[in-house]
C-alpha cells in the first residue's frame, strides 16, 4: 500500500502543526472509521500530545493499492465521537 498525500493536505498539516507520522499511524492503527463523500473515507486517532489531546481525523481516497489523503483535522473528543465506532483495516475495508 503507497500513500499519497496531497499539496493540499501537506498544507493543512503544517498549519495544524501534526506530522506525517502522525497521519500514517492513523491510517494504519485508526481508532475510528467511516465512510465519508463518496469514495472517501475518514478515519481518527487520538494522539494526547497534539494541542493538549487531540484526534487526527485524516480524509483519504482509495484507488487500487494507493491511498491519497486530501485532508488532516485536529478535532478535539467531542466531535470526534461522531466518527463511526468501526474500525477495519485502517484503509476502509
Amino acid at each position: 500500500m503507497r500513500v499519497f498525500i496531497t499539496n493540499y493536505a501537506k498544507m493543512r498539516m503544517e498549519h495544524r502543526g501534526i506530522g506525517e507520522h502522525m497521519v500514517i499511524e492513523t491510517l494504519l492503527h485508526p481508532e475510528k472509521l467511516q465512510p465519508a463523500h463518496s469514495d472517501r473515507y475518514a478515519v481518527a486517532k487520538f494522539f494526547p500530545e497534539l494541542m493538549g489531546g487531540k484526534y487526527v481525523v485524516v480524509i483519504y481516497e482509495k484507488t487500487n493499492d494507493i491511498v491519497t489523503v486530501v485532508n488532516v483535522i485536529p478535532r478535539d473528543r467531542k466531535k470526534a465521537e461522531r466518527l463511526s465506532e468501526r474500525v477495519g483495516d485502517g484503509y476502509g475495508n
